[in-house]
């Protein structure tokens, strides 16, 4: 699915929460933010061994979603999509694996999920090189690695964090606007 730079928001800003849009769902993730050009898809420079060479660091983000939605939208849009539906990172952590990176999520400051960069069904390393064959990655480009058993139900004026590593990233969820029904 295409994400709109608009989707994005910083890190402490609300989340405007779709109004109609069914449950809610916060999901954290990793997000790998690319540090140089992995050349041509067809022959990209990045792959499985050398990936860490392209990446610049990591941060978190929180992966919104509305599942009532899917089932009426084929398209899987409107359960993804919106403004402000994709909180990203305060800052890039340098130093961070790419391997093995401890992921929770917390809900008003209680833990809800715990996981781990190695516990995702393909490795990050192997999920760069699949990307790097379809879409010409550089500089800033920011990859949503995944979020194993990360996601929970979260409701309006709750705060999620996403702590990925040492990052934590705040997600105030904002009251629903009223219905127009």
């Amino acid at each position: 699915m295409a994400q709109s730079p608009r989707s994005v928001v910083a890190h402490g800003e609300p989340v405007r929460v779709g109004r109609d849009a069914g449950r809610l769902v916060v999901e954290a993730e990793i997000a790998i933010v690319i540090g140089r050009d992995t050349g041509d898809p067809a022959s990209p420079l990045l792959d499985e061994r050398n990936a860490h060479e392209f990446v610049l660091g990591v941060t978190a983000v929180d992966d919104i979603s509305y599942p009532d939605r899917a089932e009426l939208d084929e398209r899987n849009f409107e359960s993804k999509g919106g403004d402000g539906s994709t909180p990203l990172g305060p800052w890039i952590d340098t130093d961070a694996s790419i391997d093995d990176l401890p992921l929770a999520l917390e809900l008003d400051g209680e833990r809800v999920r715990d996981s781990s960069a190695s516990a995702m069904p393909v490795p990050v390393r192997e999920s760069l090189a699949y990307v790097a064959r379809w879409v010409r990655l550089g500089p800033g480009d920011v990859v949503m690695a995944g979020a194993p058993l990360s996601n929970h139900e979260a409701h309006p004026g709750q705060t999620a964090t996403v702590v990925v590593g040492d990052l934590r990233l705040g997600c105030p969820c904002a009251e629903r606007a009223p219905s127009l029904a």
